[in-house]
């Protein structure tokens, strides 16, 4: 190996920094682990930027409340995206708060297998080998969690933001509560959900800055598919794009 090698800044080498032996140099081992980031990261994040694309262009009338934030943020922060001021969009953090919560990728969530029986507060018994989930669109669509549920608000979290200083560090996209189960919840809450909010974040401010968006005429808002406990976006609907600043024919 060559004197002056460096080694790759990538999730390989996060994984083999903290894997014991004999797994540590385990092709095999690494391999699936790889496939399993994939699994729980590209996917989801594709689905939430996704059905975040379909909303622009569901709610054209929102585009200018986001673009006004993003350009009134970027020019406080010099014109560059920072960890510090991407947390300062609130309202695009809202839009996607609640797309994630209407448009939620999931059913149910927090899957965990009984070792030992456990008796609830109610007397209820969940005997060991039981395998349970968190009702996540149950608690998405409860209305007294969220009132008018069945609406989709884009500055529902951000008016809960308002509320009071308390609840201004609530209520966020990565926030993690008893009924905000999106990411998981407890210890083994998703580790890369900060990372997954910034990345959507930077998409979307992308999108509204090069692109107008609609539907095509006559047709609403593409309708997804369920598949087990998976709620995926439509993926043979198509949109309408159109570069800013250029007179031509939309595209799909």
């Amino acid at each position: 190996m060559s004197g002056d090698y460096k080694k790759p800044n990538d999730a390989i080498e996060w994984l083999r920094n903290t894997t014991p032996e004999p797994d540590k140099n385990n092709p095999h081992f690494h391999g699936i682990s790889q496939l399993g980031i994939g699994a729980v990261s590209v996917n989801t994040t594709t689905q939430l930027i996704t059905n975040s694309i379909f909303n622009l262009a569901t709610y054209p009338e929102l585009v200018s409340t986001l673009r006004t934030e993003i350009d009134s943020v970027r020019q406080q922060s010099g014109g560059d995206w920072t960890l510090e001021s991407m947390g300062k969009l609130k309202k695009l953090d809202s839009f996607l708060k609640e797309t994630l919560r209407y448009n939620g990728h999931l059913t149910a969530t927090f899957q965990r297998n009984v070792l030992r029986p456990i008796t609830l507060s109610n007397g209820t018994v969940i005997p060991a080998g039981t395998t349970t989930l968190s009702p996540t669109n149950a608690i998405n669509f409860d209305p007294t969690i969220y009132p008018n549920a069945d609406t989709f608000d884009p500055m529902r979290f951000y008016n809960l933001r308002q509320l009071s200083e308390e609840d201004a560090t609530k209520h966020q996209l990565t926030s993690i509560t008893k009924t905000q189960l999106q990411f998981g919840s407890g210890r083994h809450a998703c580790p890369g959900r900060w990372f997954a909010s910034h990345q959507a974040k930077l998409v979307v401010v992308t999108i509204i800055d090069r692109y107008e968006l609609k539907l095509k005429d006559g047709e609403g808002r593409p309708k997804g598919s369920l598949f087990q406990t998976n709620q995926l976006p439509d993926v043979k609907a198509e949109i309408l794009f159109r570069k800013k600043g250029k007179d031509t024919k939309d595209t799909k």
